[in-house]
């Protein structure tokens, strides 16, 4: 089962890589290399060593200062942001107060490009609910979306807004009472925060350009890390299998298919020797997390085995005397529970010590997430749960009658399945069912929104879809598989429980990952084939707990058969590993070349009929097997090169077996009259001979290299050879019946070796059992759509820097102001606008101070293109 399904993977990772949908990504082509010495920081020398199959060059410069600055001008413009929608939220509810009380008399302004005659301009009053403005349907309902009686801010486009700072906003609200914070680079002094975050913006700004002007010009040292782009993916995998530099640990590790916004680019600084010293000293500390982390686990399996407590811990008697559901509860429901909570705080913790490990992407950091999380599993709910609850119900028995250790483990160990299948069953239809449900994600856009006043926390949790952790999620499974497989043989009815409460997982997960779920960080299918390897750790353990069962009953005929069965299960992880263990992280050279040729079919037959098809399999014409004479094959040239001008010698005829003569043997040649072969030998090599040959007249011998093996001995062992087979041969065929045999051979060569050319259409058991016949790459690449997603399309200015690290070209965010019926966020657009992007589209905020974002509308997304695209 596990090497079916890691076959039936790798050619169905092989036909989506090499699918235009992931081939023409920029990342699928790019390789990153780690590493790099000094001397190869170079863009010109890269090319040499590569070729001319690179494309660009992409080599990072660190600068922690740059880094610093944006960072912090980020954490600026976003301050910004929150006082400018709290001073819009304090200036509507006054205006709206005023406007119910009816003090609501703005002072008249003059208008600058007024006539003589009209040199003032009154306020009118401002009435009506205001209703959402979506940039698509601005101009259509402008007249809908603001009410009929505006302000003089509203009024005419043309007049321009006043050029002091808060101006219309200080129409209702007192200076004093305008944002403010104490930041300490001021001494804890109070400052205006709009005021003090647009100067700050506007320093930064300028140092951030100083800088980046600074990195171009000045001669820095790149980061020891560059992104190579080639031509092709083929072309970039064959740069990946390269032993690229002939020290060790340099410019390696290798990656391919690295997407920009998964780099750790802190981690891409770090030396080859200081990577392998936070890798072992991180591999130290989560032996040690997993060594401590034992004590919570045990502690739970006590707590299974609730009558022992009762019965041996004095204040627990009370225990004994609830009704017996609640005991079941208590022993079987809540220990599964407390389980599940401790381990779900393992996979943040280990992604923090992977990425201080140093591992340089996101994708790397779930990979080892996976490993150590599974590592967690199997060490604490299996194997420290089970020991715990078996000991602890056979503890009193073995304290009074020591010798019977070994029967009462055995007697118990089975027993302690029962937990297991609770636990089963929480963590499938438990967990399951409220993922189905989701009802924390409907407190979160349902209830929680209520409470939320920014538009942008809004609108991304809205868009935003739950990301899914594979590193935390295929462990809890695996761990589940390895649970049943080691109890299959003891306890067996485990087998019914796992199997029902996985395929409601995977029901429910199936359903989540199409329309719920959405998994940003991609191990390109990598964690799937590592979950497969690690069930087969369940088939250790069960075979390793049924040889020290036979052991303990001293059954010592099935315990040799155990053995020999575990041997067998090592070999064939050893060949499983080392036949699929290479096709998993590379992608082979032929496969590309069927892939280029099957493009170029396509295309052809585009621009032939102007019609697309995904290309299609040809069925092969079944072979008539009982017209083909096997035995005719003198017209078969077996390699054998003929000069041209020489005609081929006519084969010599053997006889049929019936009518050759066994016994004749005067004519056999065994080699002894050969004709010596000269190789190319001089007159002197011949002397020599002679001399060689009067010496071995004389039984003389000349040292080691001779020898006293008959000569013509291989020739005559073969002829005796060829002789006891046909002899063998011809008395066989005399009892056995040929056609018979041939038949039940050709029926069993069809289950073991079938063939797409003999058997074209197989039934289902024939296509599961042999993905490497039928579902091979050339069919399920087949499936893959090929014209329904357009090539992806990147900017000159995105494509030259979307591998530097952000500081080098991260714009400041947009921020996102509503908009009000007073001016307000008119006037704060223009005044905010100078230091950085702000927009008050999409948005607005009601007389009762609640916001109206439009959630569905668009036009954030494409402005927030880049980080959307298929990289």
């Amino acid at each position: 089962m596990i090497s079916r399904e890691c076959i039936y993977y790798v050619h169905l990772r092989q036909a989506y890589l090499h699918s235009p949908f992931y081939a023409k990504r920029l990342s699928s082509r790019t390789v990153m290399f780690t590493s790099i010495p000094k001397e190869y920081r170079d863009e010109a020398k890269l090319k040499k060593i590569f070729g001319d199959v690179v494309k660009t060059v992409w080599l990072p410069k660190s600068s922690k200062e740059l880094a610093n600055c944006v960072e912090e001008r980020r954490q600026t413009a976003l301050r910004l942001e929150k006082a400018e929608i709290a001073l819009i939220k304090m200036a509507n509810a006054a205006r709206t107060k005023a406007m119910k009380n009816g003090d609501f008399a703005i002072k008249e302004r003059p208008h600058p490009n007024a006539k003589k005659g009209s040199a003032d301009s009154s306020a009118s009053e401002v009435t009506g609910k205001s209703v959402m403005d979506s940039p698509s349907s601005t101009q259509k309902h402008s007249k809908e979306n603001y009410p009929s009686e505006k302000t003089d801010l509203e009024s005419d486009a043309a007049i321009p807004l006043p050029d002091v700072n808060g101006s219309v906003a200080s129409q209702w609200i007192s200076h004093s009472s305008r944002p403010h914070h104490r930041p300490i680079a001021n001494g804890g002094r109070r400052v205006d925060t709009i005021k003090f975050t647009r100067i700050r913006l506007k320093t930064l700004n300028f140092r951030i350009r100083k800088l980046r002007r600074q990195q171009l010009t000045a001669k820095v040292d790149p980061m020891p890390v560059a992104f190579i782009e080639f031509v092709s993916q083929a072309e970039a995998q064959s740069a990946v299998q390269t032993l690229t530099h002939h020290r060790p640990m340099h410019m390696s590790p290798a990656y391919i298919g690295v997407r920009p916004f998964e780099i750790v680019w802190k981690n891409l600084s770090m030396t080859w020797w200081e990577q392998i010293i936070r890798q072992f000293s991180v591999d130290a500390a989560v032996a040690v997390l997993i060594l401590f982390w034992a004590l919570p686990c045990a502690g739970v399996g006590v707590i299974s085995n609730v009558h022992f407590l009762a019965e041996k811990v004095f204040f627990l008697h009370w225990i004994e005397d609830l009704p017996s559901p609640i005991i079941g509860l208590i022993s079987g429901l809540l220990p599964s529970l407390a389980l599940s909570w401790i381990m779900n705080i393992v996979p943040f913790i280990l992604r923090k010590l992977a990425r201080a490990a140093g591992l340089p992407t996101l994708t790397l950091i779930e990979m080892y997430s996976q490993k150590c999380y599974f590592a967690f599993q199997i060490i604490q709910v299996f194997l420290i749960t089970t020991l715990t609850s078996a000991a602890s119900g056979a503890a009193a028995q073995i304290v009074e009658d020591p010798t019977k250790a070994e029967s009462l483990l055995a007697k118990n160990l089975p027993t302690a399945s029962n937990f297991y299948i609770s636990y089963i069953l929480v963590q499938c239809l438990g967990f399951g069912a409220s993922h189905l449900v989701h009802a924390s994600a409907y407190f979160r856009l349902h209830v929680l929104r209520r409470f939320t006043s920014n538009p942008r926390a809004l609108w991304e949790r809205w868009h935003g879809l739950r990301q899914v952790h594979w590193g935390r999620m295929f462990p809890v499974y695996t761990n589940m598989g390895v649970i049943a497989l080691s109890y299959a043989c003891i306890a067996p009815v485990i087998l019914g429980f796992a199997t029902a409460g996985i395929c409601f997982a995977y029901i429910v997960y199936r359903y989540n990952l199409l329309f719920v779920y959405d998994s940003e960080v991609s191990t390109m299918g990598l964690s799937y084939p590592r979950a497969l390897m690690h069930l087969l750790v369940g088939v250790y353990f069960g075979e390793v707990c049924l040889v020290g069962l036979l052991v303990l009953k001293g059954a010592y005929g099935p315990l040799a058969l155990s053995l020999g069965l575990l041997v067998f299960t090592v070999l064939v992880h050893v060949s499983l590993y080392n036949a699929v263990g290479p096709l998993l992280n590379a992608l082979p050279r032929t496969l590309a070349l069927e892939a280029q040729e099957e493009r170029n079919e396509g295309t052809a037959r585009t621009r032939d009929t102007g019609i697309t098809k995904p290309p299609q399999i040809p069925t092969p014409e079944p072979i008539a097997f009982d017209n083909f004479d096997f035995g005719q094959t003198n017209d078969f040239n077996f390699g054998e090169n003929i000069p041209p001008g020489q005609s081929q010698e006519p084969a010599t005829t053997i006889p049929p077996d019936d009518d050759f003569d066994f016994g004749q043997t005067d004519n056999f040649d065994f080699g002894l009259n050969d004709p010596p072969h000269d190789h190319g030998k001089t007159a002197k090599d011949y002397d020599d001979d002679d001399e060689d040959n009067d010496d071995d007249e004389a039984g003389i011998n000349h040292g080691p290299g001779s020898s006293r093996a008959l000569e013509g001995a291989p020739h005559a062992l073969s002829t005796v050879a060829t002789f006891v087979q046909a002899n063998a041969l011809k008395k066989a065929s005399s009892y056995i019946d040929a056609k018979a045999v041939s038949h039940h051979f050709r029926l069993l060569n069809k289950w073991i070796s079938p063939s797409r050319l003999t058997n074209p259409h197989p039934n289902f058991f024939t296509k599961w059992l042999h993905p490497e016949v039928y579902q091979d790459y050339s069919v399920l690449q087949s499936l893959i759509p090929h014209d329904e997603y357009p090539d992806p399309k990147y900017s000159s200015e995105l494509e030259r820097n979307i591998y530097y690290p952000p500081c080098v070209f991260e714009e400041p965010p947009l921020l996102w102001i509503p908009r009000d019926a007073g001016g307000i966020s008119k006037q704060e657009v223009e005044h905010t606008k100078k230091v950085s992007p702000v927009t008050d589209e999409g948005v607005e905020i009601d007389e009762k101070g609640a916001l109206k974002v439009d959630l569905e509308g668009l036009w954030l997304l494409e402005k927030e293109s880049a980080k959307r695209l298929r990289w």
